[in-house]
């Protein structure tokens, strides 16, 4: 068998920043990664799991180009990802974030809103921009009509969905996901998360899951990096990581999680729902 293909990777990166309160403090400095090395292989889902301030926000935001490492190095496709301009990176890699009605222009239709990286990256004229935009939104459970909704008459779950379809329209291999459903409830995670996992299914994406929550992690994840105090300090496959955890800090989020089987409250959802509350005009 042939090794899987590296289409990420991060090779001892580290993220200090110097803080100063005030103009005669002194400068105080915080290592907010420290030495992290990790890699995303093809059509693989990698879970990065820690607790809020452990880190993993900064590191995911070297693994999109959008912050230099204070030392070591990202590569994409085995290119070091600061060799790169910012839209060929956009052509791979997308991210969906937390809140994705912060991301959401108020003043924008749902159709103007995922057509907006075409418009940048100048992929087509009008008429295929609006063909792809109506093939995506419908990849993700929504109906067309939705395109002519504004951020405000959509639910969560369905401003969720309308985030990765514009992360898709640009058919990138990768998604870095942030926390994707911890603002949502737990029958929408089911759903979003099921989405995830029939895009990966049927378009071979590669994800990168941030999460605090083991349950989601458990879930999707092939793999399984622990996140503590800036430091990987466990890796290795899902299902050997979450039953026989050796490090302590892995061993305190499992015991601080609900002891449930793997899967349970993300029940499996046949047909996406999420839809009901479109307006029909």
């Amino acid at each position: 068998m042939s090794e899987p293909r590296i289409v990420l990777s991060a090779e001892h990166v580290s993220k200090t920043y110097r803080l100063k309160s005030g103009i005669l403090s002194n400068t105080r400095v915080l290592q907010a990664v420290s030495d992290v090395s990790l890699f995303l292989a093809e059509n693989e889902v990698l879970g990065l799991i820690g607790e809020s301030g452990c880190g993993k926000s900064t590191l995911s935001r070297m693994l999109l180009g959008l912050e230099p490492p204070t030392s070591g190095e990202v590569f994409l496709r085995g290119k070091p990802i600061s060799s790169l301009s910012r839209k060929d990176v956009a052509r791979i890699l997308q991210p969906v974030f937390q809140d994705p009605y912060s991301s959401l222009n108020p003043r924008e239709t749902i159709e103007e809103a995922v057509m907006r990286p075409l418009i940048v990256h100048r992929i087509g004229n009008r008429a295929s921009m609006r063909h792809k935009v109506a093939q995506v939104i419908e990849s993700v459970g929504l109906p067309r009509r939705a395109l002519a909704s504004y951020p405000n008459q959509l639910s969560g779950g369905q401003r969720q969905r309308v985030a990765i379809a514009r992360a898709l329209v640009l058919d990138p291999r990768i998604l870095i996901c942030d926390e994707p459903t911890s603002a949502l409830d737990v029958s929408v995670q089911a759903q979003i998360l099921n989405l995830l996992n029939e895009l990966r299914r049927s378009i071979g994406i590669s994800l990168i899951l941030i999460s605090h929550n083991l349950q989601v992690v458990q879930f999707l994840a092939d793999r399984v990096a622990v996140m503590y105090y800036g430091k990987i300090v466990e890796e290795g496959l899902s299902s050997q990581i979450l039953r026989n955890p050796a490090h302590a800090y892995t061993r305190r989020l499992l015991a601080s999680a609900l002891d449930v089987a793997p899967g349970a409250g993300i029940p499996d959802i046949e047909t996406i729902a999420g839809a009901a509350a479109l307006p029909t005009s």
